[in-house]
């Protein structure tokens, strides 16, 4: 078979002394394709080049990201610290998403912005899928009761009982209470508070039981005047 044009070929000594017999057919294929593999090699460099600069690029943007919210959180006139972080939530990067929805949802309840809260602490959750997620459909929770929805509230919070861990379950339950009281649904109250009573401390229980007798006379006193 006639040879290529531009084919090279190795040093005779180098394959008659040096290398095994097995190898040469391997390092004259290298040889004869030089251009092509040095091709191939290079495309690997790009393509991890591109890689490591996406991961910096990404590193970069985090941290200033970062430094943003910083900035922002030294702002100190209230709502216009609450309006940045508004208008930094929508494009910050995912990974300072948690923290900058948290900070929001937090300044939004101190400066008694409710629904902005509420709404922060929904991004949240959604984002979330792990203790974070609890936390922020409680969080979530306490900003509707704040606002006076308390029927959502305990929607919210019932949803999310039925699916968190046990070291949750009293947390939750006197939250839930709470909603259901205010809402004035006296009787799903006292079943939350009976779940808390059976979880809680010998020392908290006086308390509890308290709270239930007072729901019950509630209770007696709605049902009476129902009727």
């Amino acid at each position: 078979m006639a040879q290529n044009k531009d084919s090279q070929h190795l040093p005779e000594g180098l394959l008659d002394e040096q290398i095994p017999d097995e190898l040469h057919p391997l390092l004259q294929y290298m040889v004869d394709n030089i251009k092509p593999i040095g091709l191939g090699i290079l495309a690997v460099i790009l393509v991890v080049a591109a890689v490591t600069g996406y991961q910096y690029y990404q590193k970069s943007q985090i941290v200033d990201a970062s430094q943003k919210l910083g900035t922002i959180m030294a702002i100190q006139d209230g709502d216009k610290r609450i309006q940045a972080l508004e208008d930094f939530t929508s494009q910050a990067p995912e990974a300072v998403q948690p923290s900058a929805l948290f900070s929001l949802a937090d300044e939004a309840m101190k400066a008694k912005q409710y629904k902005v809260a509420a709404s922060a602490y929904k991004r949240l959750a959604d984002l979330s899928d792990d203790s974070t997620k609890l936390v922020a459909v409680m969080g979530e929770a306490s900003a509707e009761m704040a606002s006076g929805n308390n029927a959502e509230a305990a929607s919210l919070l019932s949803s999310l009982r039925s699916t968190a861990p046990e070291n949750f379950q009293i947390m939750i339950d006197m939250q839930l209470a709470q909603a259901y009281e205010q809402a004035g649904q006296y009787q799903a109250a006292i079943d939350a508070y009976q779940n808390v009573l059976g979880k809680a401390g010998q020392e908290s229980k006086a308390l509890f039981e308290y709270r239930i007798a007072k729901l019950k006379n509630k209770l007696e006193k709605s049902n009476a005047s129902a009727s």
